[in-house]
């Protein structure tokens, strides 16, 4: 029998409580994943995409989260605090010009503001949002877009009946 010796950062390997405690001691953000979608059954379309200002893009499903540290409510995604990794797109319909950004409700600012993209007449755009943050508390967040030319019924997407129609997307 040989007795290894115990670095002072494996002894707090060994002694965190959970999963959580060991990847702060290792410095190793979580393996947690979270899908929120725009979605829609088949044959509808993504609604109204408005001009103006700044649009709630309505995020409606949540698809996934490996450990329950998201929820979400009336387009709003509760997050837990930590340090989030994120991407996400919106598709706008016959509106021309948009753009996405990622939003803090709790304190009206901007997270992040995705790509600007241009489309004349009936052509669909996607915007794409990426990039890191750290929340210190539980916080409020929510995509929102905006657009140069307001689209009725579908100006967040048109329908292709294919399936589960998908408009909008957040991970």
């Amino acid at each position: 029998v040989e007795e290894i010796a115990c670095t002072a950062t494996g002894r707090s390997i060994i002694a965190a409580a959970t999963v959580a405690a060991a990847r702060t001691v290792l410095n190793v953000a979580s393996a947690d994943f979270l899908i929120f979608e725009h979605q829609q059954v088949s044959g509808t379309d993504g609604g109204t995409f408005t001009n103006g200002g700044w649009t709630t893009v309505p995020i409606n499903t949540e698809v996934c989260d490996t450990g329950s540290i998201g929820s979400l409510a009336a387009n709003i995604i509760t997050l837990a605090a930590g340090t989030y990794r994120f991407s996400g797109w919106m598709n706008g319909f016959s509106v021309d010009d948009a753009q996405s950004r990622l939003f803090n409700v709790d304190t009206a600012s901007v997270i992040a503001y995705g790509r600007c993209t241009t489309g004349a007449g009936s052509s669909t755009i996607i915007s794409v949002i990426e990039g890191r943050f750290t929340l210190a508390i539980a916080t409020q967040v929510r995509l929102e877009a905006q657009c140069t030319t307001t689209q009725i019924t579908n100006g967040f997407g048109k329908a292709l009946s294919f399936g589960t129609e998908v408009y909008a997307g957040l991970s």
